[in-house]
């Protein structure tokens, strides 16, 4: 139930510069129940009361009219199950792939760290001296010289290199005795300028023989082994099979602007 209050001012009188009057108090009372309306005898003087019901809601407006369409998307492409699962497949492939990469390169970057003969140049545990490392020609000056071209070796220009641009300039190591060598691994030239060697044969000679013999392939032929495409990434070649020998030599045959090498043997 609810109640509206209101005054009236009935009565004013002036009285100098005043103004005084009586208020009068009506109210309407409303309420949810029932429908009755009822005044109060005249001789009360209370206020009229009234007892209303709430009326019923209005019928519902007309819909509004349809809003503009939006702008149509492009269309997608068709694609089957047998191409997805194919892309899927492929997918999973090269991840197989770019893993098995990351493998064969840790397994021989372990190879070559521990399976160097000597001639690297932060090899602790097996050091091959200076002077047994000789060559066919060095370029221009000690900084050039067969010592400098240690695989990963840093002396010098960092390099060995030929003082001679023909087929068949070497570089040979002597291990002062007979080793067993699985592989060679080479690398280019250490810095400022591009330089490497693209392929060579590998000939050796045993502590009881006066003669250099070359490693042959299959067919009884001097193997060629491909070298390097960069300066500073390690490539290895393995041997047919493991060569017994004192002293090995790298004869270049190719090479990409000069001929500068550096190198180590593998005993695994």
């Amino acid at each position: 139930m609810w109640k509206l209050v209101m005054f009236f001012f009935v009565a004013a009188t002036a009285n100098g510069n005043s103004i005084s009057g009586d208020f009068k108090t009506c109210s309407l009372q409303c309420s949810n129940e029932g429908d009755e309306v009822s005044d109060p005898p005249a001789s009360e003087n209370i206020p009229r009361t009234r007892t209303l019901l709430r009326g019923k809601s209005g019928p519902s407006g007309e819909k509004g009219a349809r809003g503009d369409g939006g702008i149509k998307g492009q269309q997608g492409v068709s694609c089957n199950r047998s191409e997805i699962d194919q892309l899927h497949n492929r997918i999973a492939q090269l991840e197989s792939e770019s893993s098995i990469d990351r493998m064969k390169s840790f397994s021989q970057s372990l190879t070559v760290k521990y399976c160097g003969v000597g001639l690297q140049l932060h090899d602790k545990f097996r050091k091959i001296e200076n002077s047994q490392i000789t060559a066919s020609s060095y370029c221009c000056n000690s900084d050039h010289a067969p010592y400098h071209g240690r695989l990963f070796g840093e002396t010098g220009r960092g390099l060995w290199a030929a003082n001679v641009l023909e087929a068949n300039q070497w570089i040979q190591v002597d291990l002062l005795d007979d080793q067993t060598i699985h592989a060679v691994v080479t690398q280019g030239r250490q810095r400022e300028r591009e330089q490497w060697v693209t392929s060579y044969t590998v000939s050796y000679k045993p502590q009881s023989s006066n003669q250099f013999r070359p490693i042959v392939d299959d067919s009884g032929e001097a193997k060629v082994f491909q070298g390097n495409e960069d300066k500073n990434t390690p490539v290895i070649n393995k041997f047919p099979h493991p060569i017994r020998a004192r002293y090995f030599r790298i004869n270049v045959l190719t090479w990409h602007l000069y001929i500068s090498l550096r190198f180590d043997l593998l005993t695994c």
